[in-house]
C-alpha cells in the first residue's frame, strides 16, 4: 500500500485508472455469471440461498431499510 500513498494528490496516469477500472469489472462480471451458473444447474443450493436471505430480511425489512445490522446476518 505504500506504492499508492504517492498518488493521493491526483496524480495517478490515465491508463492506471482504466486499469484499474477494467480490473474491477473483468473480475466481477465472470464471477457473477458463474455464480448465477451454478445456483441455476443446482436447485439445492439455489434454495439454500433463497433460505437464508428469507431468513434474514423480512417482508417488513424489505418495505423499509435494510440495516447493516441484517447484512451482517448473512
Amino acid at each position: 500500500f505504500e506504492y499508492f500513498e504517492n498518488f493521493d494528490n491526483g496524480s495517478l496516469s490515465p491508463s492506471f485508472q482504466l486499469a484499474m477500472l477494467w480490473a474491477s469489472v473483468g473480475n466481477t462480471m465472470p464471477s457473477t455469471f458463474w455464480l448465477i451458473y451454478y445456483l441455476l444447474r443446482h436447485p439445492e443450493c439455489l434454495a439454500k440461498a433463497r433460505g437464508e436471505i428469507e431468513q434474514v430480511c423480512s417482508l417488513a425489512e424489505l418495505e423499509g431499510e435494510i440495516t447493516q445490522e441484517s447484512l451482517d446476518k448473512l
